[in-house]
């Protein structure tokens, strides 16, 4: 399966792509409480209590925040509690959204700062 470069990464500094154009059908928000719909798929980004941010996959973004802060979620975040939950961007399909994770995963720490300030402020 292709997947975009960083150049193509929406949100990507020197690009003027919108993240509709890539990736069509998907939502994003910061902070915004979405209904669970288990149609739904979520790349979310937490913000860990070092600073540093992890990137992953989830059907209900809140509930995994929730996991990673009780200790059930991953490894890295275990020992970086308490973690908040600062992007999620919806999908249909879990093939889009693990499609999009893999590119957020290889974002820059300041490209994935950017993406997070952009969608924060697109919803305040």
């Amino acid at each position: 399966m292709p997947v975009a470069n960083r150049r193509d990464t929406p949100g990507a500094p020197g690009t003027n792509l919108t993240r509709e154009a890539v990736y069509p059908g998907s939502r994003i928000s910061a902070g915004a409480e979405p209904r669970y719909n288990r149609r739904v798929h979520f790349v979310y980004i937490v913000r860990c209590a070092d600073g540093t941010l992890y990137t992953g996959y989830a059907r209900d973004p809140r509930a995994r925040e929730r996991a990673h802060n009780s200790g059930r979620g991953a490894k890295y975040t275990a020992g970086r509690r308490p973690v908040r939950l600062v992007y999620q961007e919806a999908f249909r399909s879990v093939g889009k959204a693990l499609a999009r994770e893999y590119v957020v995963k290889q974002l820059t720490r300041a490209q994935k700062d950017a993406l997070v300030v952009s969608a924060r402020r697109r919803h305040h």
